[in-house]
């Protein structure tokens, strides 16, 4: 039996699509064409599921940080009505009313800011928190973001959303510009290998599944650990060292005591194959924004 779900058109949009079959003189409700009530509620699932115009969101929500902030760039940060925890950026992120983090979505919050948009983050929000907001009826959409790619197809599709379509065009051509300058002036110099570490305790290395390390391609920068299957997996010193990585990147979040802990632990390296530490930008390379760029220039900067 169809399931009614309201999370395709806005209120005004049914209306609009019921008034345009009246005007296409299609009498849907002649007793000749629909006796009973089961045929009438087929009609109406078709009715209520009918494809929304994709710039009707007004009130939105996002449940990763780099999704609020993507919203800003396209200069919708007005619209949103509620972002997860973390998003800080740009500063008018930080005063948007929280509705969850890693540990879950506050699906009752989330409701009661009745939202006509939730964006979500494919392959990062739980699947479950996901399934359930769209049970209780609300339209979601799941953005990708694991390829340096999947950044300007980010913001083209959040552009077709949020009827921002010029702007978006705009962005995305500048990041593709942007990468492809990188490209150009690293394209003769030798390749650099490395381990980027995102956690010493337990010892965790990122991957080409996230895209700071697959951007840092760009630049001949290649990632021993680039084969995991996981944007993040725990590793073993045993197996770092093995790879044999001419750097090791980690965030510049870590201490100053951790960063020397890290020092010595690399330097175990009987060949000395580890030349150095070098540290990055977690806030700019851990968001898949126009602003990873930045951290990725800094690492190709500091390697080269």
């Amino acid at each position: 039996m169809c399931k009614c779900r309201g999370d395709r058109m806005s209120l005004n949009g049914r209306a609009a699509f019921a008034s345009n079959l009246t005007i296409l003189n299609l009498n849907l409700f002649h007793p000749d064409l629909f006796r009973g009530s089961l045929r009438f509620l087929l009609l109406a699932c078709l009715v209520l599921t009918f494809p929304a115009r994709a710039m009707d969101a007004k009130r939105i929500i996002t449940l990763s940080p780099h999704l609020a902030e993507l919203v800003f760039t396209l200069g919708a940060g007005e619209r949103l009505v509620g972002v997860s925890d973390y998003s800080d950026y740009p500063a008018g992120a930080s005063s948007i009313t929280r509705i969850g983090g890693a540990a879950g979505a506050d699906v009752e919050r989330i409701l009661s800011l009745q939202p006509d948009l939730v964006l979500v983050w494919k392959g990062g929000t739980k699947e479950a928190d996901i399934s359930q907001l769209r049970n209780v009826g609300l339209y979601v959409v799941s953005i990708k973001g694991e390829s340096i790619d999947d950044i300007p197809a980010s913001l083209l599709r959040l552009g077709e959303l949020l009827g921002r379509q010029a702007m978006a065009g705009q962005q995305a051509t500048a990041f593709r510009q942007s990468m492809g300058k990188l490209s150009s002036r690293y394209a003769t110099k030798p390749i650099v290998s490395v381990f980027i570490e995102v956690s010493a305790r337990p010892l965790m290395a990122l991957s080409n599944k996230h895209t700071f390390s697959a951007g840092l391609e760009a630049c001949g920068v290649t990632n021993i650990f680039s084969d995991l299957s996981q944007a993040a997996a725990n590793v073993s010193l045993e197996s770092v060292l093995t790879r044999k990585p001419t750097y090791v990147l980690i965030p510049d979040s870590v201490s100053e005591s951790d960063y020397a802990d890290s020092l010595a632990r690399y330097q175990q390296a009987e060949d000395g194959s580890v030349k150095g530490v070098v540290r990055f930008n977690a806030d700019k390379a851990f968001r898949q924004t126009p602003r990873i760029i930045d951290a990725i220039t800094e690492v190709c900067e500091s390697l080269h």
